[in-house]
């Protein structure tokens, strides 16, 4: 009788466990996070080759083409993974500060236009859709 009793503690025991690191791993979200490493995945760029990226790496850390251009501006760069409504107003930011007005193609496609840069080197970039919320973002490369 105790050794059944041990076996269910066991399990509820292993059970518990098994929930938390679930519900750990579920709340992390790449949201302003890209290009860290959180606890449990990662948001960085590397996540893909080494297969750990967070469940909506895709969504929020953003993937341009090209990933360089002239710090004088006037790229015009597409944002690979993700699809945008014709109708919305892109806005882009660069380093928390520069905005700019970005564009969606007829195929879905946003792009952004990068403006002048004193700086050269990766430059972060942020893109919303409502003007207030810039959530999704990745690097440009000045």
């Amino acid at each position: 009788m105790l050794c059944k009793y041990k076996d269910k503690m066991h399990l509820c025991m292993l059970m518990v466990l098994l929930l938390q690191l679930l519900f750990r791993t579920a709340a992390q979200s790449c949201a302003k996070s890209c290009g860290q490493k959180i606890n449990t995945c990662s948001c960085h760029s590397t996540c893909e080759s080494l297969r750990d990226c967070c469940a909506d790496y895709k969504h929020f850390c953003l993937d341009i083409e090209p990933h360089s251009g002239s710090l004088l501006g006037g790229t015009d760069f597409k944002i690979l993974n993700a699809t945008f409504e014709q109708n919305i107003n892109l806005t882009c930011r660069f380093n928390s500060e520069i905005l700019t007005e970005g564009y969606v193609d007829e195929s879905g496609v946003g792009h952004c236009i990068t403006p002048l840069l004193y700086e050269s080197g990766w430059i972060s970039f942020e893109v919303s859709t409502d003007g207030v919320s810039f959530d999704r973002s990745g690097r440009w490369l000045s």
